[in-house]
């Protein structure tokens, strides 16, 4: 798959073409990831939701710095009914992820098991008035980061 899919969705009121999207490798474990030569312990450490969201925060970087200075990353996170725009992902235990974000013009804080997250990842563009945002990302133990 190529990383500069071409995106048009039709809520954007701008021309959206031509910026990358990031490829579905980027999010995909590691090829280091030698699971024959693993315990069982290593081999499960990569499926964690926190390898996850080290994964997912590394291609939001990577697409962010592809980006031109007048669009960023848009995270939405597919629930029945809608959408919620992301802010930021909290890993809760091996395979939990919380969502906290916009559902609308609601603040909402989504539970989710990582086998069952559904991400749109689209592109947002910015204007004069609008500063760009980041997307949270907390660790267990509590440790921050951004992307």
């Amino acid at each position: 798959m190529s990383d500069t899919t071409i995106v048009k969705l039709s809520r954007f009121k701008w021309d959206a073409a031509s910026y990358p999207i990031p490829s579905i490798d980027a999010l995909s474990a590691p090829g280091m990831y030698d699971l024959d030569a693993q315990t069982p312990e290593e081999s499960h450490q990569y499926e964690s939701a926190g390898a996850l969201l080290d994964r997912l925060e590394r291609t939001i970087k990577e697409w962010r710095a592809k980006l031109p200075s007048n669009a960023q990353p848009l995270i939405e996170a597919i629930v029945p009914g809608g959408w919620i725009v992301v802010c930021e992902f909290v890993e809760q235990g091996h395979n939990g992820i919380a969502i906290r974000g916009k559902a609308g013009d609601r603040e909402c804080l989504l539970l989710v098991h990582q086998a069952n997250l559904q991400l749109l990842c689209t592109i947002e563009k910015l204007d004069n008035e609008k500063p760009g945002t980041t997307i949270g990302f907390v660790r267990l133990g509590g440790k921050r980061t951004e992307a």
